[in-house]
């Protein structure tokens, strides 16, 4: 049996409800290496990922809730930095 794994990254304080406009007016996006990293020793594995980047949808919360319910994970990590930490509560 193929196991899954969903990985979050929760949107950024700063970049809450600004979409692609903090993205166009502060320099962009950066990369979530420290889950790539584990999606990717996961897949070496046979686990089948799936990487959610919070931080680049408008919409993110009903994009994750509409994820879960379509799909079922063995295990859902999220990432929390302390700049996150408050929406990765709410996640």
């Amino acid at each position: 049996m193929t196991r899954k794994v969903l990985l979050v990254r929760p949107s950024s304080a700063t970049s809450l409800g600004f979409g692609n406009e903090y993205k166009k007016n502060l320099g962009g996006h950066e990369l979530e290496l420290g889950l790539l990293y584990i999606a990717s020793f996961l897949q070496s594995k046979d686990i089948e990922v799936s990487f959610l980047d919070m931080s680049l949808y408008n919409d993110a919360e009903r994009r994750l809730k509409e994820i879960l319910i379509k799909n079922i994970y063995d295990i859902v990590g999220i990432t929390a930095y302390t700049s996150f930490i408050h929406s990765a509560d709410r996640v």
